[in-house]
């Protein structure tokens, strides 16, 4: 429960600093925004080639393992400890690595590549119903400075590429519609939508109504 906390008092912290007050608030008060459940079929996805090419930096899987001996580190104190919660319960990562700062990361679940991987909360308000090998990706972020650089698509397209490789079959995962830089990389990378869930939410209450 403290680390719980302690992850949630960061995240204001860290996203007031990146975004500003009014972004935090957004977060846990909207109403009717717009969700957009989508889909990848692995047999379909494209390497993206647009790629940090003589910048340093490595795609890597984020594992038990990772934080070993401080090795590696992340920027923002919210994402470390969102990290370090991720793997106890048994899921799976995948970032951005510049030197030894993790500069993008995104976490799934997966029961086939996984057996402790929990299906993930978000499934149900989403109306998703997952079959074969799966894997439900969320919570995608990168550092302010590699926004912006079609850095998203790349980190992203790798990801997909890599679980191919393992054998998965199909990714889900969602993005808000007003979010553009999601929808475009999202598009670019050819998912495939599964319609709209338009949620409201007042801190802890929340609502989901599926719209087509």
């Amino acid at each position: 429960m403290i680390d719980y906390l302690a992850m949630r008092l960061f995240h204001v912290i860290d996203n007031v600093r990146i975004s500003g007050l009014r972004s935090v608030i957004r977060e846990v008060v909207y109403s009717g925004r717009i969700a957009v459940p989508v889909e990848m079929d692995l047999k379909n996805v494209q390497p993206y080639l647009a790629g940090p090419h003589g910048e340093g930096l490595k795609c890597l899987d984020i594992d038990p393992g990772f934080f070993k001996n401080g090795r590696y580190d992340y920027q923002f104190k919210n994402r470390r400890l969102k990290a370090y919660r991720n793997l106890k319960k048994g899921l799976l990562g995948y970032g951005l690595l510049r030197g030894r700062e993790m500069v993008a990361d995104l976490w799934y679940s997966s029961p086939a590549l996984s057996p402790g991987s929990p299906e993930h909360g978000d499934l149900k308000w989403l109306g998703i119903s997952p079959h074969g090998k799966y894997a439900y990706a969320f919570d995608m972020f990168l550092v302010p400075a590699m926004r912006g650089r079609n850095m998203a698509t790349y980190v992203q397209g790798s990801f997909l590429l890599k679980l191919r490789e393992r054998g998965i079959e199909r990714v889900y995962g969602y993005y808000w519609s007003d979010n553009l830089a999601a929808l475009w990389m999202h598009r670019m990378l050819k998912w495939r939508e599964l319609g709209k869930v338009r949620a409201s939410r007042f801190l802890t209450l929340r609502r989901y109504r599926r719209v087509q």
